[in-house]
């Protein structure tokens, strides 16, 4: 066995020891995106709800974990370079284990355009810095460019900076600002990956918008815990115990996955070419820019 794969299996060893096979395999497949071992029930309330984004690692991940690094290393005073190459080290390390996905690529370097932007005083641009990512691993894979998961992947975070200005002018209207960001993240984020669920799952839980909205936050706190508890643990087994608390957390998920997946109200879904996709969303894209300019 390779090295990364070693860790894996200690890392899984841990996790089913003190969570249980159902928790343990989930916690698995959030930390390194393996869903192989997730029992069908559990994968099948996750599907049906529209969270099991969250069983494959990807930029949310990815942005939860840099925020977690970033306040260690400032309560450490870490500044600069030094901030930058940690990060640096860690993102390669983490994209190493995960196999080097392309949505933990992606994240990862936007990531560090972000972090050098902040380094040199320049401004930070959320398409361009996409743009970039996405130059990168197509000059390195170039067949991922009729992946559904590296097109998924970068649809959503575009839509997140192209679509939600626009949602987010109009809810303003009449919601707080905390609440009107909430809503035009998740449904532009909706927005973006909608028309590739098709080539993936045959139907839509009209309600995964109401469903991320309650779990995402929730996992913004329990994906960061496990990942601290999980590296404790490798280090230390006798901490091992505390991973409990993560498994109470990913049953309570489960129950909400659970109860929205229950309602059956779900939208069938028809495959669409990927090549038609891209230019509706490039149209809407668009539109949008052209909206926020007028």
């Amino acid at each position: 066995l390779k090295a990364d794969e070693k860790f894996r299996l200690y890392v899984k060893d841990i996790l089913y020891k003190n969570m249980g096979e159902k928790n343990g395999a989930t916690a698995y497949a959030c930390l390194f995106g393996d869903k192989s071992e997730i029992e069908v029930e559990v994968k099948e309330a996750y599907k049906s709800s529209g969270i099991v984004h969250i069983l494959t690692v990807s930029g949310l991940h990815v942005s939860f974990l840099i925020v977690l690094l970033g306040w260690i290393l400032k309560k450490c005073k870490v500044r600069g370079l030094i901030n930058f190459f940690i990060c640096l080290a860690f993102l390669i390390v983490y994209s190493y284990l995960c196999g080097f996905a392309p949505s933990i690529v992606r994240a990862g370097i936007m990531g560090l355009v972000l972090l050098g932007a902040k380094l040199t005083g320049k401004c930070y641009d959320g398409l361009n810095s996409i743009g970039l990512a996405g130059l990168i691993i197509l000059l390195y894979r170039p067949l991922f460019a009729n992946d559904v998961g590296f097109l998924m992947s970068f649809f959503c975070v575009m839509s997140i900076y192209v679509i939600s200005p626009v949602l987010l002018k109009f809810f303003k209207k009449f919601l707080p600002n905390k609440i009107a960001e909430a809503f035009s993240i998740s449904i532009s984020t909706s927005i973006g990956i909608s028309p590739f669920f098709g080539e993936m799952f045959s139907s839509l839980n009209c309600l995964s918008f109401f469903v991320n909205l309650i779990v995402v936050p929730l996992f913004s706190i329990l994906f960061p815990l496990l990942f601290v508890l999980t590296l404790i643990s490798a280090g230390i087994p006798s901490f091992g115990i505390l991973l409990k608390v993560c498994g109470f957390g990913f049953d309570v998920i489960l129950k909400i996955a659970g109860f929205f997946a229950s309602t059956k109200l779900y939208l069938p879904l028809e495959t669409m070419d990927i090549l038609l996709i891209c230019f509706m969303m490039t149209f809407l894209f668009l539109s949008c820019k052209v909206v926020v300019w007028l």
